[in-house]
């Protein structure tokens, strides 16, 4: 730290970090342009932006759009909760607000707390907690305090207060283009009972529903009803990305209602607007009828489906559901991202989600327009289903990443087969049961234009089988007569096979050779790669 004087003759204590970026401001500040010392100021941390409040007004400026512009209120229990509920009161720090995220925790647990506190004693109950005082034993400490029935110890905190001071910060925040939403399961329970004026969002919607860009919302379904902005003169009308967290909060919820009556109208009022669609359910449910009736979205481009696999019966619905959705957005889907599993309790009785897709009912599911697909499916069945429904898209693929398949050289070949020659595939992500150095050559020969791979494998052949008269194994030596000059691949990712280590630097510089094109591999460049430290 050094002592620096300001424009006006005060001390300033700035580190060394602040030192660099007050060097230079050798031009006259009011020449260089506002973008620039926004994206220099994004590089320091926030106890050194703090210090560039006394410099000028200019970087005080700039400091406080740095600081404000994400903020989270989160339990009122919070040291920076209650700092944010203070500042942005002020309409001038609520302004410069772009992303806000609003995960109060138990706060209307709080409230209950207080409000059952406020509560007058029955006489009964006051009668009883005094002859229990009475007929306490000598022997217990003279200390103890009587507790009186009416619920639990008050907190120290003024739960009623934040909340007020929520539904005013929401009336000033005009400026937000990202909202994020965190609700705990037992909210809703205690809102519902609570009676209270409106839901901690409601203000908002009015506020920033002409700005908002992004919403992402992580709660009960029974909760929907409260955040979403369901009314018909609400409107958002340059919401783009949508992502929905669910979670069933009560077992005996029906969720299919819940999803009809809350984000099916959302999604209809919305449908012009929404490009990107996330939706990810927590609880082995039935979603076919909802997908089946969600509206055509003419911009969407990106859909990400994450669910947990229900029974056969459900299963299927389901799949069907997915299959009807894809086919009224074929032709305009670039990105569809899907999950799916199930519980570590079903997963036995539930039948592979490969048979769906080898289905031949999916035959004649097109999209003409896909260039990323993402696939984690469990439990993995046999991948001829999968590798089928890839197939469809192997000429207008740029990006493939499928997660916990791992496949063996025949069923991998098959799949790298269809890539072969000018087809866009410049991305992988893949997974391995037997990790040999013949797999580059496939992947040379089939796909040599890829520039992006990401590795993953169960066993490595031949690092254990001493080669005679080397100090090699079997793998770094079949390694090391590999030469793939003409394979473009520029970034790798590797598992610790190649980690750092003096036995392991032979293995890493037969990869170094065998793959000349190779600028990153696992994260560090060819020089850091080719340490021997």
């Amino acid at each position: 730290m050094v002592i620096l004087s300001d424009e006006f003759g005060r001390s300033l204590c700035v580190s060394r970090m602040t030192r660099c970026l007050l060097s230079f401001m050798s031009p006259p500040m009011q020449d260089i342009p506002l973008e620039i010392w926004q994206h220099v100021t994004s590089f320091l941390t926030k106890e050194e932006v703090c210090q560039l409040y006394g410099v000028n007004h200019a970087l005080y400026s700039i400091a406080m759009d740095q600081l404000y512009r994400e903020c989270t209120i989160g339990s009122p229990l919070h040291a920076m909760t209650k700092r944010y509920l203070s500042r942005l009161r002020d309409v001038e720090v609520a302004r410069l607000v772009r992303k806000i995220q609003i995960a109060p925790d138990d706060l209307f647990r709080h409230i209950d707390m207080e409000k059952n506190s406020q509560r007058p004693i029955p006489e009964a109950a006051l009668i009883a907690a005094l002859s229990n005082l009475h007929l306490r034993s000598r022997d217990e400490p003279q200390s103890r305090k009587l507790r009186l029935p009416g619920g639990p110890p008050k907190p120290n905190v003024k739960a009623m207060q934040s909340y007020n001071d929520i539904l005013f910060i929401m009336s000033q925040l005009t400026s937000v283009t990202e909202l994020e939403l965190r609700v705990s399961k037992s909210e809703p329970r205690f809102f519902m009972a609570l009676d209270l004026p409106s839901a901690i969002i409601t203000p908002g919607w009015k506020t920033f529903g002409s700005t908002l860009r992004s919403l992402y919302i992580q709660a009960p379904v029974e909760s929907l009803s409260y955040l979403l902005p369901l009314e018909k003169d609400l409107a958002l009308p340059d919401l783009g990305e949508l992502y929905l967290d669910l979670v069933r909060a009560d077992l005996s919820t029906d969720v299919s209602l819940k999803l009809s009556s809350t984000i099916l109208p959302f999604l209809r009022s919305q449908k012009d607007t929404i490009t990107m669609l996330k939706l990810h359910f927590r609880d082995p449910i039935d979603i076919g009828s909802f997908l089946s009736n969600i509206p055509r979205m003419p911009n969407l481009h990106s859909f990400s489906l994450t669910q947990l696999t229900p029974n056969d019966e459900l299963a299927e619905a389901g799949f069907h559901g997915l299959k009807r959705f894809l086919q009224t957005h074929a032709r305009q889907l670039t990105s569809f991202d899907f999950e799916s599993s199930a519980s570590v309790a079903d997963f036995q009785v539930v039948p592979p989600v490969d048979i769906f897709f080898a289905n031949s009912s999916w035959s004649d599911t097109t999209l003409p327009a896909l260039q990323l697909l993402g696939v984690d499916l469990f439990p993995v069945g046999p991948n001829h289903g999968l590798i089928n429904f890839i197939h469809r898209f192997a000429t207008t693929l740029v990006s493939l990443k499928i997660y916990h398949h791992f496949f063996v050289h025949e069923d991998l070949a098959i799949l790298l087969n269809c890539f072969r020659g000018d087809k866009p595939l410049r991305g992988l992500r893949i997974s391995v049961k037997r990790f040999t150095p013949s797999i580059f050559t496939m992947f040379a020969a089939c796909v040599p234009n890829l520039k992006n791979l990401q590795l993953h494998f169960g066993v490595v052949a031949g690092t254990l089988e001493q080669t005679a008269g080397t100090d090699s194994d079997a793998f770094t030596n079949e390694l090391s007569s590999l030469y793939f000059p003409k394979f473009k691949l520029q970034t790798l990712a590797l598992e610790d096979m190649f980690r750092f280590g003096g036995e392991f630097y032979p293995r890493r510089i037969a990869l170094l050779k065998a793959l000349p094109n190779v600028e990153i591999l696992s994260g560090k460049t060819r020089l850091e790669y080719s340490s021997e430290l």
